[in-house]
């Protein structure tokens, strides 16, 4: 039998030989003479069109604006698994109502998502994953009129005509009278919404800020934000470990161009001045005046001690040794007695007396 125009129509089994002998490298040419047909017919045919043996001026176009139904799937070959896992982690699946599309929408409010390389309707995804492919001439339309809604027994096939009349009959036909698209589908299901992009960075922050918690800058600890400061340059809430609070730059810690509240300047300037780290204690200023009186022709009492002769033993001039020997003064009443008067400072000559106890140990006066 002849189609429209004079035009042959083909069977299925027709159509499934004009795409098996292509593939073995019969031209396109070639085959539309064979079977009598246009080869812009032929190469819709064989880039998986559907044949529907309608006249070639009702064949969907390649060239131009398409014909067929928005979000039409075209290739007839089957859903992979990462293509059905990616299509359903989209989906809010409800028991007893509406599957909404939580992902991209469109102005319409039809979901929609990128498959095979193009922008596709969500919806009509899910028809074509339940069903199969979509005759030509049909569209998917929604019984429960919820744009986002992708469950399959929402779903029904129909033409733009069938469309229309459902829009007069549930009186979505755009009068004056009624509500927009959007406010319908507010007050008829609230799709579930994801998060905003601030309710995103908060999450994101007090992770971050979480984070920070657990790691030591040096001796600090991060415990709360500050703010920012005049050049919007993140400010931290830190406890350095010498128990001081003090509020620093993110980033100096991540710089570690700060790492305390001041204090480890403080100690390396300390440990750089210092020789023994006694000098506070009462043994320090009693070594010390030892020295100052057998060596020092300006202290007051030299002539009694260093103008006699008097000296310090080698061993004594270094505190760690005369501590050693000596040991802890017992209390602030005892100071050091040379046993023997005329005698010099070494270990086996000094002690450790009271006031008393030296005034009975002196040299005869001068008259």
């Amino acid at each position: 039998m002849g189609g429209s125009h004079g035009r042959p129509a083909l069977t299925d089994e027709q159509v499934a030989d004009v795409r098996q002998r292509y593939s073995t490298g019969v031209s396109q040419r070639a085959l539309s003479r064979e079977y009598g047909l246009a080869q812009q017919t032929i190469s819709k045919i064989v880039h998986g069109i559907r044949y529907s043996h309608l006249p070639l001026s009702k064949l969907p176009s390649l060239y131009g604006r398409p014909r067929f139904p928005a979000g039409y799937v075209i290739d007839p070959t089957p859903f992979t698994k990462d293509e059905l896992s990616r299509f359903w982690e989209k989906v809010s699946v409800n028991e007893h109502g509406c599957w909404a599309w939580t992902a991209l929408l469109t102005t319409s409010g039809y979901g929609q998502l990128k498959f095979r390389g193009k922008m596709r309707v969500a919806h009509v995804v899910s028809w074509t994953l339940h069903y199969g492919p979509i005759p030509h001439g049909l569209k998917v339309l929604h019984e429960c009129d919820n744009g986002f809604c992708v469950r399959p027994e929402h779903l029904r096939l129909g033409t733009n005509a069938d469309n229309t009349h459902d829009m007069v009959a549930k009186g979505r036909h755009g009068t004056g009278e009624n509500k927009s698209r959007r406010e319908r589908e507010a007050s008829r299901w609230i799709r579930p919404r994801g998060p905003t992009r601030s309710e995103v960075l908060l999450a994101k922050e007090k992770l971050w800020l979480l984070d920070l918690k657990r790691t030591a800058f040096g001796r600090l600890n991060v415990l709360d934000l500050a703010g920012q400061d005049r050049n919007r340059k993140t400010l931290l809430i830190c406890e350095c470990f010498c128990g001081n609070v003090s509020v620093v730059r993110f980033s100096d810690l991540q710089r570690l161009s700060v790492q305390s509240c001041g204090c480890i300047r403080s100690d390396v300037t300390t440990e750089r001045f210092t020789t023994h780290g006694m000098s506070k204690l009462p043994e320090y200023g009693i070594f010390h005046g030892m020295h100052a009186r057998c060596s020092n022709p300006a202290v007051k009492h030299y002539k009694y001690y260093g103008g006699r002769g008097i000296v310090v033993c080698e061993r004594w001039h270094n505190l760690h040794y005369f501590l050693a020997d000596m040991g802890p003064r017992p209390s602030s009443e005892h100071s050091i007695d040379r046993i023997d008067v005329d005698g010099n400072y070494d270990p086996s000559n000094c002690r450790w007396a009271t006031a008393s106890t030296q005034r009975h140990n002196q040299r005869p006066r001068e008259r």
